[in-house]
């Protein structure tokens, strides 16, 4: 190549080196939980081995440690571990080592639960629950429900979100969400039996009114069978806001 005058000029050499996907480059951000993704494991684990690295590398140029210091540790955010999304099937570095304990979001859990969410959005919908209720009902039914390990099959149970609606008009605190969830939990694992409700019961034609008036809902709630552990927890939760009632009524010595 010539330069204006005349003289040969040296081609420029481009020696910057591309990082590729497999190398630890991440190829863009979950949806769901807004962590960069990594095409394998292998490139997750690059990735983390690289940025503890140049954290470090990088506290130190700014001052923040010294490396000869005996209390120098490097600034990072503690990831050691890689692990598969449910969700978007790519890989996510996190700081949590065990397994067991890595809590997904909400929208990651909803997006994992798809006919859950299909019968959550029956029972809850906007013109029974209202517009802004609907997300933190849902919201507060899932967490606790993930929370509390409640069984994927009671998730898509008709029961649990026609009652779930029906707590949400007693305005329960987050802290009696995940009560109510846990009775769920420790009553399906003493028994998995399922049963109907009868019609003609007195006692089961008031269980259900307490859930709703609507005579639509009602026959729909007496003709699906629901496990014994979901209605149980609903007895569970009646009798206790009884006994608070009674409580509240009683005049003061």
């Amino acid at each position: 190549m010539l330069d204006n005058g005349g003289m040969k000029k040296k081609a420029h050499k481009n020696t910057k080196k591309t990082v590729r996907p497999q190398d630890g480059m991440p190829v863009g951000k979950c949806q769901f939980s807004n962590k960069k993704q990594y095409v394998s494991e292998d490139a997750a684990l690059k990735a983390m081995a690289h940025n503890v690295q140049s954290r470090s590398a990088r506290s130190i140029m700014r001052g923040w440690v010294h490396a000869g210091d005996p209390f120098y540790h490097p600034i990072v955010k503690n990831e050691c571990r890689a692990y598969k999304c449910p969700v978007c099937k790519l890989w996510h570095l996190t700081s949590v080592a065990d397994p067991e304990h890595v809590r997904l979001t909400t929208r990651e859990l909803m997006e994992l639960h798809p006919e859950a969410m299909a019968v959550a959005d029956k029972w809850l919908r906007t013109n029974t629950c209202g517009t802004s209720a609907y997300g933190d009902l849902r919201t507060n039914v899932v967490r606790s429900l993930a929370d509390s390990k409640v069984a994927d099959e009671l998730w898509v149970e008709e029961w649990l979100w026609a009652i779930a609606r029906s707590l949400y008009s007693r305005k329960l605190r987050l802290g009696q969400w995940h009560e109510w969830a846990r009775m769920i939990a420790e009553g399906y694992a003493k028994t998995d039996d399922v049963m109907k409700p009868d019609a003609s019961s007195k006692a089961d034609f008031a269980l259900i009114s307490h859930i709703t008036t609507d005579t639509d809902e009602m026959t729909e709630l007496f003709n699906t069978p629901a496990h014994i552990a979901i209605i149980a927890a609903w007895q569970a939760y009646l009798h206790d806001e009884l006994s608070r009632l009674n409580r509240e009524a009683e005049p003061e010595a």
